[in-house]
């Protein structure tokens, strides 16, 4: 089994080419929502009491905590990478055993930030115009352009991971567009892999 890590900034259209991707027997695992299963977890709970409501973890308000605190974005990333990495691993192991599919996707916007590329045989990352990905995230994440550029300065240029990615895909120009992009990268992945 191949691992693929799938990357790119908001609004690049990470989930739609993940979408696609089950077209060539791909399981992808989402690190966000794996993410999201531990900001419950005690630990997070003791660092962030003024995020808890109705003793859960508002997310909302945590979102608002971190992306105005480096330090405290810090001690949550310090929190719940090491614990995404070790449900991935888990998951890769079990999955390669398994022999349930030819590819495992690790789809994470911060597949290079979290190093989560270690685990990654290839690496492709998702790209748009910016005022496509602009129009994107004001649409449907519901926040504003001030907030956009905080979440973009944290995150590494969408031109920087391309260099550090295998593959670079569009996602602009439709389905079937990227459909066709894919179909060219996994057969390279094949011929390589392989060879």
């Amino acid at each position: 089994m191949i691992i693929i890590g799938l990357t790119g900034s908001i609004g690049m259209g990470k989930s739609f080419v993940a979408d696609l991707m089950k077209n060539f027997n791909c399981i992808t695992l989402n690190a966000d929502t794996i993410a999201h299963n531990f900001l419950n977890s005690q630990e997070v709970k003791n660092h962030f009491p003024e995020a808890i409501v109705n003793n859960t973890i508002d997310r909302k308000l945590l979102g608002n905590i971190v992306f105005n605190d480096e330090n405290k974005l810090f001690v949550l990333e310090k929190i719940i990478h090491p614990k995404v990495e070790e449900f991935y691993l888990k998951n890769i192991q079990y999955f390669k055993m398994h022999k349930l599919y030819n590819y495992l996707v690790i789809e994470a916007p911060l597949l290079f930030e979290s190093k989560l590329d270690r685990l990654c045989d290839y690496v492709i990352n998702v790209r748009a115009p910016f005022y496509i990905q602009k129009k994107r995230v004001l649409k449907r994440n519901k926040i504003d352009e001030k907030q956009l550029q905080n979440i973009l300065k944290r995150q590494i240029s969408s031109k920087h991971k391309s260099e550090l990615a295998d593959f670079t895909i569009n996602s602009s120009l439709g389905k079937n567009f990227v459909l066709k992009q894919l179909k060219n990268i996994f057969e390279e992945i094949d011929a390589t892999f392989n060879s």
